[in-house]
């Protein structure tokens, strides 16, 4: 099975950019990791940094890759940096996946999303870790009131600060999958009707995804905003 991708990540109202895209392949195995940072712009920044650096120093040379231990370490060095420079709360989200011989794992922590369009059909392999989805998924708010609730309230992230709660998935994909990660930043300015359509309606994986951008451009837009998506061919 072979791989190609496309990306964009910009920097939203900052100087800054907090996000930060990863992508690893050789031969029949792929690495995709989006990780979006906590604390202020420069921090954040730093966050974000050490997190997918972790994820791609465990993946130099490894296979398969133990996402979880990336995980761990990306913790333990953003305590050692948090330390080194006198910061007092900084972290990042982190969505990380690995594709070999049609086995898809994924390891994530935070609000960062991991969709798959399979056939025309979009499916999310993630669920926020905040406070807005707790209160979904109790029944606490219906969906108009959601609307109006803050997004943006981690309950489980990589910090110097908390312990994070890691979700785990693993399935198989196949050709003609195609593998999306999104930053909140992006999918809080696009419905996933329109990202289907988006992707659906150009038959190269890039045009597609250059299509998803200029439609979150044409919004409001107040976050950084990233994508990076793989398609299975």
């Amino acid at each position: 099975m072979r791989y190609r991708t496309a990306q964009f990540s910009r920097a939203g109202r900052k100087v800054h950019n907090q996000d930060r895209l990863l992508y690893w392949q050789s031969d029949n195995h792929i690495l995709l990791a989006i990780a979006d940072g906590m604390g202020g712009e420069e921090d954040g920044a730093s966050a974000s940094r050490i997190a997918v650096e972790s994820v791609d120093r465990l993946s130099q040379g490894r296979w398969p890759i133990d996402l979880p231990a990336a995980f761990k370490e990306a913790q333990k060095q953003l305590v050692n940096f948090a330390h080194q420079h006198h910061i007092a709360r900084m972290g990042s989200t982190l969505t990380a996946c690995t594709i070999e011989d049609g086995a898809l794992s994924v390891a994530h922590v935070g609000d960062t999303r991991l969709y798959l369009l399979e056939n025309s059909t979009l499916h999310p392999l993630t669920k926020d870790q905040t406070e807005l989805q707790a209160q979904l998924d109790a029944g606490i708010l219906s969906a108009e009131e959601a609307a109006s609730y803050p997004s943006n309230v981690l309950l489980s992230a990589l910090t110097n600060f908390s312990p994070y709660t890691l979700y785990q998935l693993e399935r198989k994909v196949v050709k003609g999958d195609r593998l999306l990660l999104m930053s909140d930043g992006a999918y809080e300015l696009i419905t996933e009707v329109e990202m289907t359509a988006c992707l659906m309606q150009k038959s190269a994986l890039e045009a597609g995804v250059d299509e998803i951008r200029r439609l979150i451009e044409s919004r409001n837009i107040h976050d950084d905003y990233s994508l990076l998506a793989c398609e299975l061919y």
